[in-house]
């Protein structure tokens, strides 16, 4: 259903603008969380229906996920992309050419960007909070988009009210950290 509304006649749209056309659109179909949207488009990225991108600055789009499990991060850059635009743009990167990226002229685009006079811009930034649980997800994808607009970004992470052996600790945690290439900084 999605494929077929939002994407049928232009090669990308808003994130953002398909959780309002389904959150405020009178007499569109509701569905029974918001959970279920993400999960629909996860699977539709991960099956290869469309693929799961960002509108760059100048007004292009990055396929950033297809095929693959992908990371929503909800924020205003993210769209969804046709299939064939992600197909050109990952054989355009495996043959050595340069991504295929695709511009929509502002006629088509239906919203607006908001006036960048006047905005302050954060150069650093840090945050202390608790997780919740089942928000490890949701958390990955403001990671990524973290790491979208800065250069660096450091965690730290303190579990409490629970257990884990050393052999846990050693065999599951840092060898999951040393396969990723995560050097641990160990006080």
């Amino acid at each position: 259903m999605i494929k077929e509304r939002y994407l049928k006649e232009q090669d990308y749209v808003k994130m953002l603008q398909i959780y309002d056309s389904m959150l405020k659109t009178p007499g569109e179909r509701r569905t029974i969380g918001p959970d279920v949207i993400d999960d629909s488009i996860r699977e539709g990225v991960k099956t290869g229906l469309f693929g799961l991108g960002e509108l760059q600055g100048d007004g292009t789009v990055v396929c950033r996920f297809f095929k693959e499990d992908p990371l929503i991060a909800s924020t205003e850059t993210e769209v969804l992309l046709r299939d064939s635009v992600c197909v050109a743009q990952r054989q355009a990167l495996t043959t050595g050419g340069v991504a295929v990226t695709i511009a929509q002229p502002e006629a088509e685009v239906q919203w607006t960007k908001p006036s960048q006079v006047g905005v302050k811009l954060l150069k650093e930034l840090e945050l202390k909070f608790k997780i919740p649980r089942g928000k490890i997800a949701q958390l990955m994808g403001v990671m990524n988009y973290l790491l979208s607009k800065f250069q660096s970004l450091e965690m730290e992470i303190r579990a409490e009210d629970g257990s884990l052996s050393e052999d846990e600790y050693s065999n599951k945690i840092k060898e999951a950290l040393r396969q990723l290439g995560i050097e641990i900084e160990e006080e």
